[in-house]
């Protein structure tokens, strides 16, 4: 029995948008229950039927990169040295979810020399504005950050609202938006919006995109628990062979916990990474900002690369503050970062 059968079984109720109030999008908490119950149930399933596997990897507390490999059966190698002596390797920088604090995070960018790729998992900004795309376009561009890597890589998340022209509602937000992508496909060397065909960089072949389930109105780049499967499936179909994929949100079982509620991954795109013949070595996101760390699974090594840590309510969409409230400023965390083999997709 597949993974969509389960899906089918347990995903009943769909996620649409809810209301929210001006400049403050709400966590429909009551009406999000039933989906959280069965996201546990779902994920209890799977882990029972050992359907999937989601074990907890270690960041080097030094800033180390983690080092990813397969052995002769396609299974993923985590740190193990001797699998990639004689190879030639790939080392990427991960971050995600900066929310308009990527000047702070400059100094704690790799040093040159360190990480080939750069790669930006989503929600560069908070409200999306062309000001705010167009101040992290001009951060990423820069010579403070284009120094250290040979390839920039960014996807926009649901925050970055100006990059998903599906969201304007008149002719200059329609404007805005061309320009805000425009802006920052010049910015970067590759920006990912879905595509069917990988982009290679750097020896490695990267699919992108920023959908994710729809979590509350007003944001970028949602679809329905129905469209779930339709979404994925075209990708996963024409994706074998892609070394790295970059989602802005998570899939089922891995760094998707929001606290109190639970499990909040997609289970359509742990279905698609699952059923490729040949799967992503690494799949990155981010989206929730509690669930930053690394997970493997049997083929593929999972990445949370938030870069901002939770918020009050510890959830993702938890952003604005509260009239005459001054919360703490969230932590800042480094890249994590991963090196690997240019013949990551051998033996699969």
């Amino acid at each position: 029995v597949s993974v969509l059968y389960w899906r089918e079984l347990f995903f009943r109720m769909a996620a649409e948008p809810r209301t929210a109030a001006p400049g403050r999008p709400t966590f429909g908490l009551l009406t999000d229950i039933p989906r959280v119950i069965e996201r546990h149930a779902l994920l209890k399933l799977l882990k029972r039927q050992e359907r999937i596997v989601c074990a907890p990897v270690p960041i080097p507390p030094d800033g180390a990169p983690l080092r990813l490999g397969r052995d002769s059966r396609g299974d993923v190698i985590v740190n193990d040295g001797d699998d990639m002596s004689s190879s030639p390797t790939v080392t990427v920088a991960l971050i995600s979810d900066t929310h308009n604090r990527h000047a702070e995070l400059t100094e704690l960018l790799p040093p040159p020399g360190v990480a080939h790729i750069l790669i930006h998992a989503g929600d560069f900004t908070n409200n999306g504005t062309l000001a705010e795309v167009t101040a992290f376009a001009d951060w990423i561009s820069s010579d403070a950050v284009r120094h250290r890597f040979d390839a920039t890589v960014v996807i926009a998340g649901n925050h970055d609202v100006r990059m998903d022209p599906r969201t304007a509602d008149d002719d200059a937000a329609l404007a805005a938006s061309a320009e805000a992508i425009a802006v920052m496909k010049r910015a970067c060397d590759v920006y990912l919006c879905h595509e069917e065909a990988a982009a290679p960089v750097c020896g490695l072949r990267i699919f992108g995109s920023p959908f994710q389930p729809a979590s509350a109105a007003g944001f970028a780049f949602p679809f329905s628990r129905q469209e779930g499967h339709e979404r994925w499936r075209g990708v996963y179909e024409g994706a074998d062979g892609v070394d790295v994929w970059v989602t802005h949100g998570p899939p089922l079982g891995h760094g998707d916990v929001v606290h109190p509620l639970g499990p909040m991954g997609c289970a359509d795109l742990l279905d698609a990474v699952e059923s490729m013949r040949a799967p992503p070595l690494l799949h990155v996101f981010g989206h929730i900002h509690s669930g930053r760390g690394v997970t493997a699974g049997r083929r593929t090594v999972f990445v949370n690369a938030a870069s901002v840590g939770p918020g009050r309510a510890d959830l993702d969409d938890d952003d604005s503050e509260t009239a005459g409230e001054s919360p703490p400023p969230r932590p800042l965390s480094p890249p994590i970062l991963c090196r690997l083999p240019l013949r990551a997709l051998e033996g699969v």
